[in-house]
């Protein structure tokens, strides 16, 4: 009965993630990874309900710990924006504390402090989102929420698995409300998360261009000196605080000089991408007309030179011309050095 009652657990588990977009978002293979790693965090055979809610207070405890030495590290980043969604999470684990707590004293019972595993610091289930939550540079109101949900999917499933190991009766009627407290949570984080992405995606949508209007080398070369000259001011700006980038923005200018020089010497890029990067040159100078100090320029860079790579890609996808291709191939190859370099930089800065 128990492992038809985890299965069941399951079921509306994926029941929710398809109705929030939760697949979509992570993909299905991401999910059932998560299961199969899952039990390599922490022991699921729980002996007592005593020990099953201290277990419960511990990790929303850890968590909102967690939480606010991610807060102050995005405010000694200068990034506000994640810094708020990190302090709105710690008062999310607060309450949830405070619920277990009250639940724990209306059935009278003793928590026991020992029960606590040492093991929940560290789940050994840790994704590409979780990093970059953590880094200041990186991080954003989405990635904060995608951190948030990815830890709340890991209390469900660690649920889980206590209400299929268990032997004791009890401790699994218990596992299975709190297994489904976590599946409203992480719901609920699911919506703040589409919301966040919606909210950062529009932001940008002025900028894209379609990689469809690069029909020749020279179409390449005007966008690719376009992200260069923007890319080069913001690595001015972030370099005048922080002198570890003096390296990649030398390197940048001088991909730069490259790209002018090539573009002058050959023909001239046609009319569809002149007309296309003049919408993006006006997203450019809002854009760097709101970086006003290096740690935001830092964090812009880290942003955008993703958005590069994304782009030189879907030009590598599209291109019909061998030779824009293969200049395309060389661009994102470059861009992924840049991505490589930018986040080495930060995560010493950090």
């Amino acid at each position: 009965m128990r492992h038809i009652d985890a299965g069941q657990l399951l079921h509306e588990y994926f029941a929710i993630c398809w109705f929030t977009g939760a697949l979509a978002d992570v993909g299905h293979n991401h999910v059932e990874q998560n299961y199969a790693d899952y039990t390599n965090m922490l022991s699921t055979e729980i002996s007592s309900t005593p020990q099953l809610f201290s277990i419960a207070l511990a990790a929303g405890h850890k968590a909102g710990q967690r939480y606010a030495r991610l807060a102050s590290r995005m405010r000694r980043h200068d990034n506000e924006e994640s810094a708020e969604v990190f302090d709105l999470l710690v008062a999310d684990e607060q309450t949830y504390q405070d619920k277990i707590s009250e639940w724990a004293a209306l059935e009278d019972m003793q928590i026991d402090a020992d029960a606590i595993p040492g093991e929940w610091d560290d789940p050994n289930v840790e994704t590409d989102y979780d990093v970059q939550a953590r880094n200041p540079f990186r991080c954003s109101a989405y990635k904060a929420l995608a951190y948030a949900v990815h830890n709340t999917e890991r209390a469900f499933l660690f649920y889980t698995y206590v209400t299929a190991d268990s032997s004791d009766a009890e401790v699994c009627q218990y596992a299975r409300v709190l297994a489904r407290e976590e599946l409203s949570r992480a719901a609920a984080l699911r919506n703040r998360r589409r919301k966040a992405w919606h909210a950062q995606t529009e932001k940008i949508t002025t900028s894209r261009i379609d990689s469809r209007v690069i029909n020749s080398v020279a179409d390449l070369l005007a966008v690719t000196i376009c992200i260069e000259q923007y890319l080069g001011r913001l690595f001015r700006l972030a370099e005048s605080k922080f002198t570890e980038l003096e390296g990649l923005a030398g390197s940048t200018r001088q991909s730069l000089a490259e790209s002018e020089k090539a573009l002058r010497d050959g023909e001239p890029p046609g009319a569809g991408v002149m007309e296309a990067l003049k919408k993006v040159g006006t997203w450019r100078d809002a854009m760097l007309s709101e970086t006003r100090d290096a740690s935001a320029a830092l964090r812009r860079l880290s942003t955008d030179c993703d958005r590069c790579f994304a782009f030189y890609n879907s030009v590598v996808k599209t291109a019909e011309d061998e030779a824009v291709m293969l200049m395309a191939q060389q661009q994102s190859a470059l861009a992924a050095q840049r991505i490589t370099e930018l986040l080495a930089i930060t995560q010493k800065i950090i």
